[in-house]
């Protein structure tokens, strides 16, 4: 899964960094973690300060994770979409 991740991660950093025109940095992550006596966790982070988006969510597989980030990705670039078709509307 890990090569499906950086595939699909870079194919939608690459999307959103065209769709924003490179204005609106995005920083995404996933970190393991492995607390003395516990199982493993997987934390995934996604942060954009231009759209106010800071977040962190554990997760109990990497799978889990990389469908979070992947989904935030995705939403936040159907966002940006209708918001300049929006505004290509106002300015026409």
């Amino acid at each position: 899964m890990q090569a499906n991740f950086e595939s699909t991660i870079t194919q939608l950093t690459k999307r959103w960094k065209e769709i924003t025109k490179g204005k609106k940095p995005l920083y995404v992550e996933i970190m393991a973690y492995w607390p003395k006596g516990q199982d493993g966790e997987y934390r995934g982070y996604i942060i954009c300060y231009a759209n106010n988006i800071n977040h962190a969510v554990t997760f109990k597989n990497f799978d889990e994770a990389v469908e979070w980030i992947a989904s935030k990705i995705t939403a936040m670039i159907e966002n940006e979409f209708y918001e300049r078709q929006e505004e290509n509307k106002e300015n026409a």
